[in-house]
């Protein structure tokens, strides 16, 4: 029983789980950190939408990117054991992604980025390339691990 329980863990932390959704949950947890910290940390451009999300409210917005590392911490490690309750607490994380790829397809169209600052779109989608990658990058690792894409977990 013990050897099956560490086998799946291991499963979880080096081979099955996509290492976006672990970066993910670093990205959203600096941000986090760093919102409470100071609230100007808001007017970067990808978290910017978050903090647009949550009223304008930096602390708010701090807080909901910690709670939403934590369940997807709980949906990356306990996805061998409860797939379904993983995938869910996988979700808020991927709103977050999705709301962060918006933020940067937003400076793009309007080649301003959050503080407001001009540029012209190419300079921004070479500067936010990043991402925009990141957030289908994850969408796509979500979609792999819970067998969308011909996966065990149909």
């Amino acid at each position: 029983m013990a050897d099956s329980v560490s086998r799946k863990l291991g499963d979880v932390l080096v081979m099955r789980i996509p290492w976006i959704l672990w970066y993910a949950v670093v990205l959203h947890s600096i941000w986090g950190m760093l919102f409470l910290y100071d609230a100007r940390a808001g007017w970067a451009t990808a978290p910017h939408g978050i903090l647009r999300l949550c009223g304008g409210n930096a602390h708010v917005s701090g807080l909901v990117l910690l709670v939403c590392s934590l369940c997807a911490v709980y949906g990356i490690l306990g996805y061998p054991w409860r797939p379904r309750l993983a995938l869910l607490a996988l979700l808020p994380q991927q709103i977050l992604m999705l709301l962060t790829g918006f933020s940067v397809v937003k400076a793009i169209v309007w080649s301003q980025f959050a503080d407001g600052v001009v540029r012209p779109w190419v300079f921004i989608l070479a500067d936010q390339s990043a991402g925009l990658l990141a957030a289908l990058a994850h969408t796509g690792a979500i979609l792999s691990v819970h067998g969308v894409f011909g996966g065990e977990n149909r």
